[in-house]
């Protein structure tokens, strides 16, 4: 099944501050990327963006609900969906995992 997701990249067009801050967030995730076991963390991988150092960020839209039992659905306020597909999907989406849930029982 493939994923849905927001993505966004940031860059501080070239200012010297999101520069630094952005090496010091490398160096924090580098620590942890030491200390924890190697599926726990995502990557951190910032990039040039037309010159400019970059972070990349993304989040999914859709979660299987049997591996995140205790979060809460937020609903897709009408700026993120505003004719209602993502929410439709969200219904499909659910459904198939039910399903699918059921058939590896």
């Amino acid at each position: 099944m493939g994923i849905i997701r927001q993505y966004v990249a940031l860059t501080g067009l070239g200012i010297e501050e999101f520069n630094s801050t952005l090496t010091g967030l490398a160096r924090v995730h580098k620590y942890f990327e030491d200390v924890l076991p190697a599926d726990k963390l995502e990557r951190l991988d910032p990039f040039s963006l037309h010159g400019y150092l970059a972070l990349a960020c993304h989040t999914r839209y859709f979660h299987a609900r049997h591996l995140c039992q205790s979060a809460v659905a937020i609903p897709f306020g009408p700026g993120v969906d505003p004719s209602g597909v993502l929410e439709r999907m969200a219904m499909l989406y659910n459904i198939l995992e039910r399903r699918l849930m059921e058939k590896a029982l």
